[in-house]
């Protein structure tokens, strides 16, 4: 569904860019409608190659034998809420993660502990700009969204509040994460992560290539537990 979903994309973005070219030679206004149609379908194709690239390489590929259920919510209705909790992650009885992917271009990522907002600064170091909507506000919510859809994943009020839940920001691609003071790190199985609370929960911060690794750790620490 997300390489049919990708390649519709990739149809719409050659139409429009095509058209943007020929309606720009006879009128400025409709060009660049269509450029910011053909802007907006590039943005949801590396939406899905991210979202395919986690779902198989990463997840399905890493645990398989333990029964991992991956849900891309790009697949669902998309609503202001939960547009961008990109994975909704299940290890059945044992543990629930949602995941938000972000690529912010070789700009790295940084909590602002004052605003309790996630930002991202440009490669020179300056400038830093928030990250919209906010991961922490979208990840923090997973559980009300999930109650209140939880028929669909075959799942009681129970088992959505008292399984182990994860929150997850993952930095796609050449995205940087800045380094923070020590207090924010935690450390999960082998490793140490960067730690953010916020409203009584906690979002951990990894790059794309520790998302397995994480995963593994996050399934040792519980089972500790």
């Amino acid at each position: 569904m997300l390489e049919q979903q990708k390649n519709s994309y990739t149809l719409l973005f050659s139409l429009a860019s095509s058209g943007a070219l020929g309606l720009a030679l006879l009128s400025v206004v409709p060009g660049l409608l269509l450029l910011g149609f053909s802007y907006s379908s590039a943005s949801a194709i590396a939406k899905c190659a991210r979202l395919e690239k986690a779902f198989k390489q990463l997840l399905i590929s890493e645990f398989r034998a333990l029964e991992v259920q991956v849900f891309p919510l790009l697949m669902m209705k998309e609503t202001a809420e939960h547009e961008h909790m990109d994975l909704y992650v299940r290890f059945p009885g044992k543990t629930q993660i949602f995941m938000a992917l972000r690529s912010e271009e070789g700009r790295s990522i940084i909590y602002n502990e004052s605003k309790e907002k996630f930002q991202a600064r440009k490669p020179n170091g300056k400038g830093l700009v928030n990250l919209r909507p906010c991961p922490l506000d979208i990840l923090n919510r997973g559980k009300n969204w999930l109650n209140r859809n939880r028929q669909a994943f075959g799942l009681s009020s129970r088992q959505v509040t008292k399984i182990p839940t994860v929150r997850v920001l993952v930095a796609w691609g050449n995205t940087q994460i800045a380094t923070h003071r020590d207090e924010l790190y935690a450390t999960v199985g082998s490793n140490t992560y960067l730690s953010v609370q916020k409203d009584r929960a906690t979002t951990f911060v990894i790059k794309q290539e520790e998302l397995a690794i994480f995963v593994r750790d996050w399934l040792s620490h519980i089972h500790k537990k």
